[in-house]
């Protein structure tokens, strides 16, 4: 699917905050939904913008324009993405990458769907903006 250019400048802003969490030998593992590079595997039905799997480390990104962030598509991914993490044993993180307008409103979504699904409070959430402020939910 051709992705716009705002959701593939999320994908940047969500790589770049992924890899400054993790070691530049791990960042060779990282999948990008991106035809330069291996496709994530599937989770569920849904293919994830940012795939690390290793181990003892999970981390799922994903980039949401303003009128992608609350479709049914998308809250279909998180529940899949969120019961990817709720099985992995290890550390587990979703980076979800949004426009600095609809921040407050992811961060309320994740807060609503970790008690929606009562997701482990070891599964880190990341909000984070392209103006690289982040929130861990």
């Amino acid at each position: 699917m051709a992705e716009s250019r705002n959701h593939l400048e999320l994908v940047q802003v969500a790589l770049k905050y992924i890899k400054g969490i993790i070691s530049s030998e791990m960042s060779k593992l990282i999948q990008i939904d991106s035809p330069d590079t291996k496709r994530p595997e599937m989770i569920d039905r849904f293919i994830p913008d940012i795939l690390l799997e290793e181990d003892s480390l999970l981390i799922i990104g994903e980039a949401k324009t303003i009128k992608d962030l609350e479709r049914k598509h998308s809250l279909d991914q998180y529940e899949a993405y969120l019961r990817k993490c709720q099985s992995f044993i290890g550390d587990k993180y979703i980076v979800i990458s949004v426009p600095w307008q609809i921040t407050r409103t992811a961060k309320n979504l994740f807060r609503s769907l970790k008690n929606k699904y009562s997701i482990d409070v070891n599964v880190k959430i990341v909000v984070i903006n392209e103006l690289g402020e982040n929130s861990k939910i």
